[in-house]
């Protein structure tokens, strides 16, 4: 295995501040692959056993932080719907309808929602779309799919 790069000799007290400073777990964690190696010597295998990651994690903040510097602390958001067929704004305004009718009593199909939907994206959709988009948006319980009956049902 090769010798791993050197930190610059300043590293210490650059990055000694952000350990006080540290709001969150995920960014502290950050911090430490940085201050456990520097300080301490740990390899990326040790750094990794001891926070809890694995060891390409480890060398990849410590990679970052030789080629960019501190920016890598901030980290990327992990969450967002990266595949979103409407914003969260369209899907509230393409559920008020429905909506109003549910506070008034009226029960939408959830088989409609998803036809209109389907017309408004103009390509097919599975139906837990749908579903999952109603959560989001707090309807599951005021709009609900229609219960069929078996044809030999007692009517």
């Amino acid at each position: 295995m090769r010798k791993p790069r050197p930190f610059p000799e300043n590293a210490r007290e650059v990055i000694a501040p952000y350990l006080k400073s540290a709001d969150s777990v995920p960014f502290f964690k950050r911090v430490l692959c940085l201050w456990l190696r520097i300080t301490q010597g740990f390899t990326p295998d040790q750094i990794a056993l001891s926070i809890g990651w694995r060891p390409a994690s480890v060398r990849r903040i410590q990679s970052l932080f030789l080629r960019d510097g501190t920016s890598c602390l901030k980290g990327v958001g992990r969450g967002g719907r990266r595949r979103e067929n409407l914003s969260r704004e369209d899907e509230k305004a393409f559920l008020a309808p429905y909506a109003y009718r549910a506070k008034r009593g009226v029960m939408a199909r959830v088989e409609a929602i998803h036809q209109a939907y389907e017309r408004r994206l103009q390509r097919k959709v599975p139906k837990s779309t749908i579903y999952r988009m109603l959560a989001r948006h707090n309807l599951h319980r005021l709009l609900v799919k229609q219960r069929t009956r078996h044809q030999k049902a007692d009517q």
